[in-house]
């Protein structure tokens, strides 16, 4: 024994070091699992945005309603945290390359809410955001609480082939378009 605890009346524990690291340990398990959980939930809507977006883009070239069609790429959060806006390109901006002969229609497809909108929510997992542990730092992740991408598609998508003089007449001009693209690049050779 120490010269200290033969002074003391009760001798030298640890017991309040190990309740004070498990308290820290605890808040640091909390604080990631719900950073881990907002994380991979967003990343997974963000795919399906993707999607979406590129559903809408093929609709609005087939001049159909899209509006409802990009809901049903999410979970059960339905289309009140999904927004979907419309753009026509111009030929010029979209390039010589593209497959249609008019412009393009872009879509662009986002998911999440505004920080704003994080206060009054009960939508998992943007509530558990708010949430406070002790000694962490707030989890409100600004920049990661909504997620957006965008696809385009041919303006005239739905001038199809309808009969076989069509699809033969379609066919040929490509081939020839393919054989002149590649006569040009061997006459540049030499």
């Amino acid at each position: 024994m120490t010269a200290l605890t033969q002074r003391c009346r009760f001798p030298e524990t640890r017991a309040g070091q190990a309740l004070v690291e498990a308290t820290i340990g605890l808040a640091i398990m909390a604080l990631t699992w719900v950073l881990i959980t907002h994380v991979c939930y967003m990343r997974t809507n963000h795919v399906r945005t993707v999607m979406a977006a590129r559903h809408a883009a093929w609709l609005m070239g087939h001049k159909a309603d899209y509006g409802a069609a990009t809901g049903s790429f999410f979970f059960d959060n339905g289309v009140s945290l999904a927004g979907i806006s419309e753009q026509t390109l111009p030929l010029s901006a979209v390039g010589k390359s593209w497959g249609g002969s008019g412009g393009a229609k872009l879509a662009t497809v986002s998911f999440g809410m505004s920080p704003d909108d994080l206060e009054t929510t009960d939508i998992f997992p943007f509530a558990l955001l708010r949430t406070e542990i002790p000694f962490m730092p707030s989890m409100v992740l600004t920049n990661y609480l909504s997620v957006q991408s965008f696809s385009a598609w041919p303006d005239d998508v739905d001038n199809t082939w309808t009969d076989r003089g069509d699809a033969l007449a379609g066919v040929i001009s490509e081939i020839v378009k393919s054989i002149g693209g590649a006569l040009e690049w061997l006459g540049s050779l030499f």
